[in-house]
């Protein structure tokens, strides 16, 4: 898409912001976010993210104004409110992306307080993203909420590995990768395994559960160590290439030790 054709002057469309129906106000959100640092257009959809009739309307505009390059964080607080889940998600969202001492406090309610998995997984991002005192025990904490589809756990794990550096991380992120874990989260621990703790000791271990009996927890493996490009991974690799027997990840197999070598060359 070529952004020099965006329009200079947005008044149109914040008036279109009022208009009758959905999908004009919807469109006139979508040219909005382009300049949503003009104090007009940031007005109007603030307004637009709080008042609108339609909950699509309003999460768009949430999501909007996330892109804001100025601070913006407390004039979102107010729609944190939504009576809709996933309007108070795309807030808390957009909520990460800021910094402040309201932001904080609202990102910790949401977390500890909020219904829905949606808003308390976003709330974890934002406060890690936030540096938050704490938010690495915020994560830990998640580990032990149950959710759908482990929408929560999934979200902790994910930036828990953010703090490789940390001793013990690894270890716990590795744990979810074990047989009797859920299959989303050992797929995942895998991936995060290979990308922040690439070590010879952690590529042997992610190379064993080539031999795992789960079709996607091979997978999982075989994109991991193709990924890490290290040359160590190479006989695993071949190894299972002679054993396995699913069409799908034989050709995995085959391009993982392509990127391998191409790396190593």
């Amino acid at each position: 898409m070529d952004w020099s054709i965006r329009p200079a002057d947005p008044g149109a469309y914040t008036a279109t912001l009022r208009a009758e129906d959905a999908a004009d106000r919807a469109a006139a959100v979508s040219e909005l976010r382009w300049t949503v640092d003009t104090p007009a257009v940031k007005s109007a959809l603030l307004d637009a993210m709080i008042h609108d009739r339609f909950w699509g309307i309003r999460y768009e505009a949430a999501l909007a104004l996330a892109d804001s390059k100025v601070p913006l964080g407390d004039p979102l607080v107010p729609a944190y409110g939504d009576r809709d889940a996933r309007v108070r998600g795309a807030v808390i969202r957009a909520l990460g992306n800021f910094r402040g001492e309201l932001i904080v406090k609202t990102l910790r309610h949401a977390f500890e307080s909020d219904s829905s998995y949606v808003v308390a997984a976003n709330a974890i991002r934002g406060l890690v993203k936030s540096d938050s005192a704490g938010s690495m025990e915020i994560c830990l904490e998640a580990l032990k909420r149950d959710s759908h589809d482990d929408m929560v756990r999934s979200s902790a794990l994910r930036w828990l590995a953010t703090y490789s550096n940390v001793p013990g991380i690894s270890g716990t992120v590795r744990s979810y990768t074990a047989r009797g874990r859920e299959r989303n989260l050992r797929v995942l621990g895998i991936s995060l395994l290979a990308k922040h703790w690439p070590t010879e000791d952690m590529l042997e271990y992610i190379a064993g559960l080539l031999e795992d009996q789960v079709f996607h927890v091979r997978r999982a493996a075989i994109d991991a160590l193709g990924n890490a490009g290290n040359e160590d991974s190479l006989e695993p690799l071949r190894r299972r290439l002679a054993t396995e027997t699913n069409p799908r990840l034989l050709q995995a197999i085959r391009e993982a030790i392509q990127k391998i070598e191409e790396k190593n060359k």
